[in-house]
């Protein structure tokens, strides 16, 4: 059972990246315009803010899609030498 549970919430979580990128962008986009109504810069912080959030996103997808190669690489390993005895 908990085996199941351990790959839906894999599954989940590796299912989300898109939402990621965009809410990220979208989120600092907003903070940012906001920010550029405060300071008079419109659209320069909007624009830099929606930037580092994509990017930022981006990178944390990068790094959690290299985990999970690493992982599932583990996993093969343990299983050949398990098979191979």
């Amino acid at each position: 059972m908990e085996a199941e549970q351990t790959t839906l919430g894999n599954h989940l979580v590796k299912g989300n990246g898109g939402y990621e990128l965009v809410l990220a962008a979208l989120l600092l986009g907003v903070l940012g315009y906001w920010l550029d109504g405060r300071f008079g810069t419109r659209p320069y912080l909007m624009l830099a803010c929606g930037t580092f959030g994509f990017i930022g996103a981006g990178v944390a997808l990068y790094y959690r899609f290299k985990h999970s190669l690493a992982q599932l690489q583990a996993e093969t390993d343990e299983l050949r030498a398990a098979a191979n005895g």
